[in-house]
């Protein structure tokens, strides 16, 4: 059986009142109760909130971005077309799985500092590049057109 630790229920927690409630009608009191932890524990974990709502966005950006690497790199010569098939397919199931982070790093952006949000925008212009390289080289080799 695998323990679930403090950080774990509390990051779980803040998803799933982010997910219901909202960013800025979730309080951390409403974070602790669902995660069966005191308001002051939160605390020990994150400064704030919004610390809680950064991580839940890295998180969930490092794992969206560590799938489409995957689905990128795939074996054999199945060429760009497939590549980019398996790679849309991937990143969608990975988002209907994960919806609830995946609305909350979207929706919830702006309620970031400016020096998380530049952060999570290094995430996503990476996310971004991976997409484009696979279209390059659609393009360059005549399977994909513009």
């Amino acid at each position: 059986m695998t323990m679930i630790t403090a950080r774990e229920r509390l990051l779980e927690a803040a998803v799933e009142a982010f997910a219901e409630k909202g960013f800025t009608a979730t309080t951390t009191r409403d974070i602790a109760f669902r995660a069966g932890m005191s308001p002051a524990a939160v605390y020990v974990h994150h400064s704030t909130k919004e610390s809680l709502l950064f991580t839940v966005s890295v998180e969930g950006h490092q794992a969206a971005l560590d799938v489409l690497r995957s689905a990128s790199e795939l074996p054999g010569d199945d060429g760009q077309v497939e590549r980019l098939r398996h790679m849309v397919h991937e990143f969608s199931t990975w988002h209907a799985v994960n919806r609830r982070v995946g609305r909350i790093v979207q929706y919830e952006f702006d309620a970031l500092t400016p020096e998380h949000r530049a952060e999570i925008a290094d995430y996503r212009r990476s996310i971004e590049r991976i997409m484009k390289d696979v279209l390059t080289a659609g393009v360059a080799d005549g399977s994909l057109a513009v």
